[in-house]
C-alpha cells in the first residue's frame, strides 16, 4: 500500500515536471522566432522606407506642392510583387488575425501554412513599397501559423489556443516592447479567456520575445510620450465626451475597409487590376502627402509633437482612413492596428486643438494619447490591451488611466454601432460568431451525423395493414415508426396512438370486413408535416430546430436523395451539447 503511494506520488511529479518543461521551452521557443520575426519585419520596412525617401532624382512639385513620383513606382513594384506572391502561393486570399481567432477556437482545426506565410510575405512588401497599412495584424496572424505548425509538428503536446497564443503575444511584445501588454493581448483579442494553464507558456513567450529583441536589435522607443502626467479631474469630462468621438471614428475607419472591399467585390475587376489601381490611388495621393504611407510610425511622433495646423491634421486623418480602405479592400495587403493608432493620435490631437482654441489649455497631450488607445482598442477588440500598451511605453499611471476612460467610451460605442472589433465582424460575414462561445461554436461545425443512431428505429412498409403496424409496434415497444420505400426513401412517420385511434374508430360489426380489406393502409396514416433534420445539419442547428419538438426521434434524411439516414433523439443532441461543454471547459480552465 505504502509502495503504491510512492509510486503515484513520484508518477505525478514526474508528469508535473514534464509539463513544467514543456512551458517552459515553449515559451522560450515561440518568444525567440517572434522578436526575430517581429524585429526583423519592422527594421526591414523601415530600411526599404528610408531606401525610397533617399530617392530623390524625380523630386518636383505639382500645383505648388513638392511631390515625388517614385513612390507610384515603389507602389506599382510592391503590387506586382504581391500579384506574383498570390500567384506562386495559388492562393484565392489573404488570412487575417480573424483566422487565427477562429483557429484558437478550433481545437480539432489547422491553419493553411502555405497561405498564412504568403499573407505575411505580401504584408512585408506592401509596407515597404510605401502602402498604407499596418504589421502588427499580419505578424499576429504568423504568430498564430507558427503556433498551428508547432502543434502539428509536436503532435498536440499543449492545445490550439494555446500555441496560437504563445505566438501572438511574442508578436505584440517584440513589436511594441510591451510584454505585458503582449500576454494580454493573446488572452483578451484572440483565444479569449485566461487559464492557468496557458498562461505561463504564454507569459514566457511574450517576456523572451522582448528582451530578447532588445538585446540583439537594441532598445528603440515606438512613440515619444515625452509629456507631463495630466491632471485627470480636470480632463475628466473631455476624456468622456472625446472617448465618444474616437469611437466614431473608428467605426467610420471600420466601414470604410469593408466598403471598398465591397466595390472591389462588385466591380468585376480581377484582382489584379485592383491591386494595381490600388497602387496608383496610394501613390498618386501618397507623392504628394508621403505621411499616410507606410508603417506611420514617424508620423505619429510628428503628430505627439504638436506643430501641424487643424488643416493639416484633418487631411492627414482623411486620407489615412481612405488610403488605408483602398489598400485593403483592393489588394494590397496588410495591418488595420498601424493605421488605427495613426488615426486615433490624430482625431486626438484635433480634439485637443479644438478644446484649446475654445479655451480649454493643457489637454492636447492627454487627448493624442487617449485617442491613439482608443481607436485602436475599438478595432482590434482589445481595450486592457490598449491601456497596457500605454502605460508600457509612457511609464505613465495617469496617462494610462486617462486612456482607459478614453477606451471604455470608444469601445463601448464602437460595440453598439459595428461590433466587437474588425475581426470579430469578418468572422460574422463568414457565418462565424466567437461571442457565442467554443461550445457553441463547435457544435456549429460538427455534423449532427456523428450522433445519428443508423437502425435504431422501427421501420415499416408503407402497404402494411394498420393492424399489423400496431402489432409491430406495440412488440418493438415504440410509439413512433417510420415508412421507408425502395433504397430506404423516407415517405413520412406514424404514430402508434393515431393508429390505434383509427382502428377503434371501426364499428364492432364491421371488424372482421375491415381486417380483410382495411380502407386505409399505415402509408395513409402518415404525419402531414413531420419534424425532419438534414443530414447536412450542425448539432447547433439540430439543437434549435428540435426545441419544441415532443417525440421519441427525429429522421434525419439526405434532402438532396430523400433516403433516411438514421434517426437522432434529444437526449443524443443533449449528450452531444454537454460533450462540447465539457470540451470547452477542459480548455478554459
Amino acid at each position: 500500500m505504502e509502495q503504491g503511494l510512492i509510486n503515484l506520488h513520484d508518477l505525478i511529479m514526474k508528469s508535473l515536471l514534464i509539463d513544467l518543461f514543456r512551458s517552459i521551452g515553449l515559451g522560450v521557443a515561440f518568444g525567440s522566432i517572434m522578436a526575430v520575426v517581429s524585429s526583423g519585419f519592422v527594421l526591414g520596412v523601415l530600411y526599404f522606407t528610408d531606401l525610397r525617401n533617399q530617392m530623390t532624382i524625380l523630386q518636383g512639385e505639382l500645383f505648388g506642392i513638392p511631390a515625388n513620383p517614385i513612390v507610384i513606382l515603389w507602389l506599382l513594384l510592391a503590387a506586382t510583387l504581391v500579384v506574383a506572391t498570390r500567384r506562386l502561393a495559388k492562393i484565392e486570399g489573404w488570412q487575417t488575425p480573424a483566422d487565427s481567432i477562429y483557429a484558437a477556437h478550433m481545437p480539432d482545426s489547422q491553419l493553411d501554412h502555405k497561405k498564412g506565410f504568403a499573407s505575411t510575405l505580401a504584408a512585408f512588401i506592401s509596407a515597404s513599397g510605401g502602402a498604407s497599412v499596418g504589421q502588427y495584424g499580419p505578424l499576429v496572424h504568423f504568430g498564430g501559423v507558427m503556433g498551428s505548425l508547432f502543434r502539428r509538428v509536436t503532435g498536440g503536446i499543449f492545445s490550439m489556443d494555446v500555441f496560437i497564443g504563445c505566438g501572438v503575444a511574442g508578436a505584440i511584445s517584440a513589436g511594441f516592447g510591451a510584454p505585458i501588454a503582449g500576454i494580454v493581448f493573446a488572452h483578451e483579442a484572440i483565444i479569449k479567456h485566461f487559464s492557468l494553464r496557458a498562461i505561463a507558456p504564454i507569459a514566457i513567450s511574450s517576456i523572451t520575445a522582448s528582451a530578447l529583441s532588445q538585446y540583439l536589435f537594441g532598445s528603440r522607443q515606438l512613440f515619444l510620450l515625452a509629456f507631463d502626467p495630466p491632471d485627470l479631474f480636470s480632463s475628466l469630462p473631455f476624456l468622456i465626451g472625446s472617448g465618444i468621438v474616437f469611437g466614431l471614428v473608428a467605426v467610420l475607419f471600420m466601414v470604410s475597409v469593408r466598403f471598398f472591399v465591397s466595390i472591389g467585390k462588385k466591380s468585376g475587376l480581377s484582382v489584379t487590376t485592383l491591386t494595381f489601381s490600388a497602387a496608383l490611388v496610394c501613390g498618386c495621393v501618397g507623392m504628394v502627402f508621403p505621411q499616410i504611407l507606410g508603417l506611420g510610425t514617424q508620423t505619429i511622433n510628428d503628430v505627439f509633437a504638436g506643430e501641424q495646423t487643424y488643416g493639416f491634421l484633418l487631411v492627414l486623418l482623411v486620407a489615412k482612413i481612405v488610403m488605408t480602405a483602398v489598400c485593403l479592400g483592393w489588394g494590397l495587403f496588410g495591418g488595420v492596428f498601424s493605421p488605427a493608432l495613426l488615426i486615433g493620435a490624430t482625431s486626438g490631437m484635433i480634439s485637443g486643438k479644438l478644446l484649446a482654441s475654445a479655451g480649454f489649455v493643457g489637454h492636447i497631450p492627454v487627448l493624442s494619447v487617449g485617442g491613439l488607445a482608443a481607436v485602436s482598442a475599438s478595432i482590434i477588440g482589445a481595450p486592457m490591451s490598449a491601456v497596457l500598451i500605454v502605460f508600457e511605453l509612457s511609464g505613465s499611471y495617469e496617462f494610462s488611466v486617462a486612456a482607459m476612460i478614453c477606451v471604455v467610451m470608444s469601445t463601448l460605442v464602437s460595440y453598439l454601432l459595428f461590433g466587437h472589433s474588425y475581426f470579430t465582424r469578418q468572422l460574422i460575414d463568414r457565418q462565424i460568431d466567437i461571442t457565442m462561445g467554443r461550445g457553441h461554436l463547435r457544435m456549429t461545425k460538427l455534423p449532427v451525423t456523428k450522433y445519428v443512431r443508423p437502425s435504431d428505429f422501427l421501420s415499416l412498409d408503407g402497404a402494411s395493414k394498420i393492424e399489423v403496424a400496431i402489432s409491430q409496434m406495440v412488440a418493438a415497444q415504440v410509439s413512433e415508426a417510420y415508412i421507408v420505400g425502395d433504397q430506404n426513401t423516407f415517405i413520412g412517420k406514424v404514430l402508434l396512438f393515431k393508429l390505434m385511434a383509427a382502428q377503434q374508430t371501426l364499428p364492432k360489426q364491421g371488424r372482421q370486413a375491415w381486417l380483410e380489406k382495411p380502407p386505409l393502409n399505415v402509408a395513409e396514416m402518415v404525419e402531414p408535416d413531420p419534424l425532419v433534420l438534414d443530414k447536412e445539419s450542425s448539432v447547433a442547428a439540430a439543437i434549435e430546430t428540435a426545441s419544441d419538438f415532443v417525440g421519441e426521434s427525429i429522421p434525419v434524411v439526405d434532402l438532396k436523395t430523400q433516403k433516411l439516414v438514421g434517426v437522432i433523439t434529444e437526449s443524443d443532441l443533449l449528450q452531444a451539447y454537454l460533450e462540447l461543454q465539457n470540451d470547452a471547459r477542459a480548455v478554459e480552465n
